[in-house]
């Protein structure tokens, strides 16, 4: 990738993360930019990678610091809605919603929270895992689906109550354009 490239990456990334954090304090904007560009430049979701990838002085520093941002962190609604208002002019009225429930099994998971069991698409067998539901919306202008909701559940979990359940949740998330 040549600088010209680079600088376009980091400029579209830097401005999406504005759109994304927006009504959020700085310290919480700071965060998001930080950790979308070291995902994008370490090209992992974890922590001391990403960390590393935001190349400051003390990586053990920033990685704690990261950890600390993440745990306090509670505006995930918020991200949403600006994610989805971001949206708005990819957009046209006949869009399509893609709704996918897909699994992802550990079978040699032991300890992992709420761990329930999933048919296995791949394999036809029954094994540990979880179920994710997703919802796309394809249009004209976009050329490829654009993601606007993704859920983890699980039979496992206390306040689970049927897929059905699960997946009219995201129906009822989804803003009306």
């Amino acid at each position: 990738m040549n600088s010209s490239e680079l600088y376009q990456s980091k400029r579209f990334l830097l401005s999406f993360s504005e759109k994304l954090s927006l009504g959020l304090s700085k310290t919480k904007q700071c965060f998001i930019r930080e950790l979308l560009y070291g995902i994008s430049k370490a090209q992992t979701v974890i922590i001391s990678d990403i960390a590393r990838a935001l190349e400051e002085s003390s990586p053990f520093q920033t990685t704690k610091r990261l950890c600390r941002n993440a745990s306090s962190f509670s505006h995930f609604r918020s991200l949403q809605d600006n994610y989805l208002h971001s949206l708005k002019k990819q957009l046209t009225d006949d869009k399509l919603l893609l709704v996918d429930s897909s699994d992802i099994t550990k079978p040699y998971a032991q300890h992992f929270e709420a761990l329930g069991h999933v048919h296995d698409g791949s394999s036809g067998r029954i094994e540990k895992g979880y179920t994710i539901i997703n919802f796309s919306i394809a249009s004209p202008k976009s050329k490829h689906p654009i993601p606007i909701y993704s859920h983890r559940c699980s039979a496992a979990e206390d306040q689970f109550d049927s897929m059905n359940v699960e997946t009219m949740k995201g129906v009822n998330q989804m803003p009306i354009w």
